[in-house]
């Protein structure tokens, strides 16, 4: 992560334990950040990272793709592995199934 534009890097999120699948930053709340790694799953951010806590879910397989709505605040999406689509309206914290691929 760099603060100055890339002049000087550190590591970002030591949380995350390895390389991160997914991350998305709220457009609305820029601060807030959600995140996917095979060690950790999804955690959460709400000051950009400086700190971070896992976050509780019931949704199967591995996350793929994360992204906020940016016409709605609150609204997430993400998409696991499996082709199943998730949504959580408030911001990451719960999570209900949306859509399911027919493979």
């Amino acid at each position: 992560m760099s603060r100055d534009r890339g002049v000087t890097w550190v590591p970002f999120a030591p949380i995350l334990r390895g390389t991160a699948l997914a991350l998305a930053f709220d457009p609305v709340a820029p601060a807030r950040v959600l995140a996917v790694t095979p060690g950790t799953g999804l955690v959460q951010s709400a000051d950009g990272g400086e700190t971070w806590e896992p976050i509780a879910t019931d949704i199967d397989g591995t996350v793929r793709y994360l992204a906020f709505n940016p016409n709605t605040s609150g609204n997430v999406y993400a998409l696991t592995d499996e082709d199943v689509l998730y949504v959580s309206t408030d911001s990451g914290s719960t999570w209900s199934r949306f859509w399911a691929s027919s493979r």
